[in-house]
């Protein structure tokens, strides 16, 4: 009953903060059982949710894998799949396809940065320190600059190095895998170089996350290099978009001995 429940709360209230904090704070407490039972508001749900049909899943590009397996469990169906499935993908001793956390793409998080390039000072210290590399400095020669979508906007790039060919730089983020954490913020040391902006708002720059700062191809080989913090940034992270909790510290130091070794690594 409702007046049994608000009284054992009141009593856990006096018990619990009583001794340490006071009267006044068991009173604070106690006032905010009262509120919420007081406040609560009756939210009527349309009839018509009772017939609501899923919007159909956007058609993407993966391999047969992520499409048969993980997508599926992704939304929640893996209990609907049969072991066929597995066996026709090899997996049934509980291997995995690598890469498959590209997929994903959560969009979880409500706030995510925007970067500026007339305030940047090009350090990537914000790709190094993101813990799920989902933001990532991009070089393109001229050539390139045609190939990419026109909202890819770039500034010349600078701090490479005096015999560096004349690259155009810019630090693409991943709204659907940016976890929201704002670590990149504060390691920026450029005032309004970043900024927290709503998630709707950078959607759109999903595409040109996917379509040039994912494709290998605009890799620049000739300015990756282990001898400092920047230059292995443009280096391609294979642990990417994991699973751990928004600002973790762990997977950035295993992201960055990834980014060193690069696909010859092995871990035991």
């Amino acid at each position: 009953p409702l007046d049994v429940a608000v009284e054992d709360m009141k009593k856990n209230n006096y018990n619990s903060y009583f001794k340490k904090a006071g009267q006044k704070i068991v009173d604070l407490n106690n006032q905010a059982v009262d509120v919420g039972v007081s406040a609560a508001v009756k939210v009527e749900i349309p009839e018509s949710w009772a017939n609501a049909v899923d919007a159909p899943a956007q058609e993407i590009e993966a391999t047969p894998f992520v499409k048969e397996i993980v997508l599926p469990m992704d939304r929640q169906q893996g209990d609907k799949l049969p072991i066929s499935v597995f066996q026709k993908h090899g997996v049934l001793d509980g291997t995995w396809e690598n890469g498959t956390s590209a997929y994903s793409k959560r969009g979880v998080a409500t706030m995510v940065p925007k970067w500026d390039g007339s305030a940047c000072i090009q350090c990537n210290r914000c790709a190094a320190t993101c813990p799920h590399a989902a933001i990532r400095p991009v070089l393109l020669t001229e050539e390139e600059k045609a190939n990419v979508p026109a909202s890819f906007e770039t500034v010349p790039a600078k701090g490479l190095g005096k015999d560096a060919p004349a690259y155009s730089y810019r630090m693409q983020i991943s709204p659907y895998d940016c976890l929201g954490c704002g670590v990149c913020l504060t390691a920026c040391p450029a005032k309004g170089a970043l900024t927290m902006t709503p998630f709707d708002d950078m959607k759109p720059e999903q595409e040109n996350f996917d379509k040039v700062a994912m494709n290998e191809a605009y890799l620049k080989k000739d300015v990756i290099s282990d001898k400092n913090m920047k230059s292995v940034q443009f280096a391609k992270p294979y642990f990417q978009f994991s699973a751990a909790c928004a600002g973790c510290a762990e997977t950035t130091y295993i992201k960055l001995v990834s980014q060193l070794v690069g696909d010859r690594m092995y871990i035991g």
